[in-house]
């Protein structure tokens, strides 16, 4: 969900309009989520960066996002890797 925020803040009302897909996922779990966990990821200018290539050049761009998970004391519990695909539609 962090990650995906963050693609659909970039291809929401785009013009072209952008597709947007999940091409891979890897995770890594550290311990167990006992509590309320937070995930984060701070791959915004990247994503930014990507709708914008495919906007400008219509091909398609793959970028690949880090979203960290930790719980109220900060102990990291999981980390993904998203890829997602961004296409200008036209």
């Amino acid at each position: 969900m962090s990650t995906g925020v963050l693609v659909m803040a970039q291809v929401y009302k785009r013009q072209p309009p952008v597709s947007m897909l999940v091409l891979g996922m890897e995770s890594k779990f550290h311990k167990k989520a006992v509590s309320d966990t937070f995930f984060t990821c701070n791959d915004y200018a990247a994503v930014q960066e990507a709708a914008a290539q495919t906007l400008h050049t219509g091909e398609p761009q793959t970028i690949k996002t880090y979203s960290r998970g930790v719980d109220a004391q900060g102990t990291l519990i999981a980390e993904f890797w998203i890829t997602w695909t961004l296409k200008a539609k036209r």
